[in-house]
């Protein structure tokens, strides 16, 4: 009877982990490999997940890597399953998944709604699929423990997925699971301002909100209720990259009464008056991303504008900015002293540069000395900044160097020995003075950089010694860059694989 009850309580917890190649080892010992794999593997192998694996890799990894809500921008579109692999082993561990990803543009849309449908404890679910493939009926077939759907999938660089609701409308659709659902990632051809209301009103417990919707822009007559007191990530997009403008009517409204609650707001835009709204409204976020595809021309007003940004929002831990200068750089220094990550991505397809020197860069990391993650694409600055990045920032973790093209081998040779311990991820694509001398200089020495870009033409040239350091330093990856020098004028994001 005692082994009846003890089998009967096993099987009734839902974790069926004893049946796992890894049941028989403890946390520890997981652990311990864990730390003989490559972040990127672990990141990258991270397809779907039971219990305990998401629970021990995530701990694991982000004791390594700088982490923001989740690790999925680090997937990228590497992924170690086929979508029938994943299909395959889900179903064999239907009991047990609380999180699955599928990679983008799935053909078969059906075999995925019916291996979702057969799995009770599914948390977690993000999905990319194409417009002309999106199964109408998802939404029946989530588990009603659902906390977390990604069905637009900004994070797999996907223009976004038209989602067609059921009868009956988006409350209908989300009804089943609007008390657990607290994360939200949707794109429609036709989702509005009223739909809005529809998700503020049910999803109580909401705390992530992303929208792609063309009828945003739509703003006549347009009503807008209050967010629930749990939100506090906001991404509204009338297209993918371009935010709503949050200095017209509903959206100025919806941040006027709510803005305070927001931690996280998403608004890539060129509109200095959605910056100017952002200042006055939301005085309490943490995290700011202005990014935009867009080139934006600086002027003395545009400057002026973003200059405000730091003095009225000094809790920011992470920005993203369209462009900046060194006057920008100088007011972050001196006010957000809480900053973990800064980027700034834009590159000039006229000029191939960023009005951002030295002395810029040297004022932001002074003030800034808990930065872990940093971007600066085109900027023209030289090995002075790499000294004082070394010196003031020694909690970095990645650094983006994309078309520095005054940065040289003795960059690497100042930043990586006093960074040795700390520093993970180094672009240096399309900096024409890095030479074969950086690549032996990691060959020599050792360090934690297991992720180096370098120019697509260096990586060519010098195959043969990049293959006696992957020899020597199994951890490390020597990634190639743009392809040619036209492919510069493309930004190369931080921390994709």
């Amino acid at each position: 009877m005692g082994r009846t009850r003890r089998k009967r309580a096993r099987d009734g917890d839902g974790d069926g982990e004893d049946d796992a190649t890894t049941g028989g080892l403890d946390d520890d010992t997981l652990l311990h490999i864990f730390d003989r794999i490559s972040t990127r593997e672990l990141l990258t192998r991270a397809a779907f997940v039971c219990r305990r694996w998401n629970r021990l890799c995530q701990s694991h990894v982000r004791e390594i890597v700088p982490r923001f809500g989740d690790f999925s921008r680090w997937l990228h579109s590497s992924v170690w399953l086929k979508p029938k692999d994943v299909i395959k082993l889900a179903r064999k561990h239907a009991s047990t998944i609380t999180s699955i990803t599928f990679p983008r543009s799935q053909k078969d849309a059906e075999k995925i709604v019916s291996t979702v449908s057969a799995l009770p404890h599914l948390r977690h679910l993000s999905a990319a699929f194409s417009d002309d493939n999106f199964p109408p009926y998802l939404a029946e077939a989530l588990s009603p423990h659902l906390q977390s759907l990604d069905v637009f999938s900004r994070d797999h660089d996907l223009l976004g997925a038209s989602v067609t609701w059921p009868n009956g409308g988006l409350a209908v659709t989300l009804k089943s699971f609007t008390l657990s659902l607290t994360t939200l990632h949707i794109s429609s051809s036709d989702f509005g301002w009223d739909h809005l209301n529809d998700i503020f009103k049910c999803c109580s417990n909401l705390s992530d909100l992303g929208v792609v919707s063309s009828d945003l822009l739509i703003l006549d007559h347009a009503s807008i209720s209050p967010m629930p007191p749990s939100l506090t990530s906001l991404r509204l997009c009338v297209s993918p990259g371009i935010s709503v403008a949050y200095d017209r009517s509903a959206p100025w409204k919806l941040i006027k009464d709510s803005g305070r609650q927001l931690q996280a707001l998403y608004a890539e835009s060129t509109f200095s008056g959605t910056w100017q709204a952002i200042c006055k409204a939301c005085t309490n976020l943490k995290v700011l991303d202005l990014s935009t595809c867009d080139e934006v021309v600086i002027t003395q007003f545009e400057e002026k504008t973003l200059c405000k940004i730091p003095f009225a929002l000094r809790n920011l831990e992470k920005v993203c900015l369209p462009t900046a200068s060194d006057n920008i750089l100088l007011q972050f220094g001196r006010f957000c002293s809480h900053l973990i990550e800064f980027e700034l991505n834009q590159i000039s397809r006229k000029t191939g540069a960023c009005n951002v020197q030295d002395k810029g860069i040297m004022a932001l990391v002074e003030g800034c000395n808990k930065l872990q993650v940093m971007s600066f694409v085109n900027c023209t600055i030289t090995n002075r900044s790499m000294r004082f990045i070394a010196f003031h920032c020694p909690c970095l973790r990645a650094l983006n160097l994309f078309g520095c093209k005054l940065i040289d081998d003795e960059a690497v040779a100042i930043l990586v020995p006093r960074l040795s311990n700390s520093l993970y991820c180094l672009n240096l694509d399309c900096c024409p003075r890095i030479s074969a001398a950086t690549l032996e200089f990691f060959r020599e020495r050792a360090s934690k950089v297991e992720l180096l870009v370098i120019h697509k033409t260096l990586h060519n040239k010098l195959g043969a010694l990049i293959k006696c350091i992957k020899a020597d330093r199994p951890l490390l990856n020597i990634k190639a860059g743009a392809v040619s020098e036209s492919d510069s004028c493309v930004p190369v994001i931080l921390l994709s694989f």
